[in-house]
């Protein structure tokens, strides 16, 4: 595949509507040397056409500008067979140019090296065979990745427990607005064990918490997103 028309797929996080989807593309769109570039909503991936594989590390610089940061990943590799600044120079460059890797910094003094990487690029096996190509000897020490089945399942996790959090809040200011026009009985029981104002400052608590807590999730990301329209 030729340089000027590299193509890559990578993740996308943070989007929920179409508005987020269309500010994602027109940002992408912006970036010098991206060719063309497809948002999926229902994959959270975005396709990319590119005039190089250095273009990737602005990608994803504006992608966390605009609030929708894609997944990385740090791997720790050791190095042997380095002698010089020579061979901390080869061994970065060499990397930097696969499509995927962000950075790439290797210690001489104790011969590792730390590189980081869009989630699903850049192959470990890929990194590997680059290094061992310029003539040295490199193994993973360590490698810090994140599970997208594992964020997708805590994600749904934490929405449920909103939802049944905000059902609890929600169902009591409804029964004290809305019981009495559906039962008259009910309302006159309220008027006896309960003062209008102190209804008024029971729903307003609830209502709070409700807005405070599950509801959060409206001005943490609906408001950054009306923002940047």
């Amino acid at each position: 595949m030729s340089a000027a028309n590299l193509k890559v797929l990578i993740p996308v996080t943070k989007l929920t509507c179409a508005g987020c989807v269309r500010r994602a593309t027109t940002a992408l769109s912006a970036v010098p040397g991206v060719q063309q570039a497809n948002v999926n909503l229902a994959s959270g991936n975005a396709e990319l056409s590119l005039e190089a594989a250095t273009v990737l590390p602005q990608v994803v610089s504006t992608l966390e500008q605009a609030g929708y940061p894609t997944r990385t990943e740090t791997l720790l590799f050791s190095i042997s067979g380095m002698h010089c600044a020579s061979c901390v120079s080869k061994i970065e460059q060499a990397l930097r140019q696969i499509p995927g890797v962000l950075s790439a910094q290797v210690q001489l003094v104790n011969s590792q090296l730390q590189l980081s990487r869009i989630s699903g690029l850049a192959q470990t096996s890929e990194l590997l065979a680059t290094v061992q190509r310029l003539g040295y000897q490199a193994k993973v020490v360590d490698e810090q990745h994140a599970d997208p089945e594992q964020e997708q399942q805590a994600a749904q996790r934490r929405l449920k427990r909103q939802f049944w959090l905000a059902l609890a809040l929600t169902l009591p200011v409804f029964v004290l607005e809305m019981g009495g026009h559906l039962l008259p009985a009910f309302a006159a029981l309220l008027q006896r064990v309960l003062q209008p104002e102190h209804s008024a400052l029971l729903q307003f608590t609830l209502t709070t918490l409700l807005l405070a807590w599950p509801g959060r999730d409206f001005f943490r990301i609906g408001l950054p997103n009306l923002w940047r329209r």
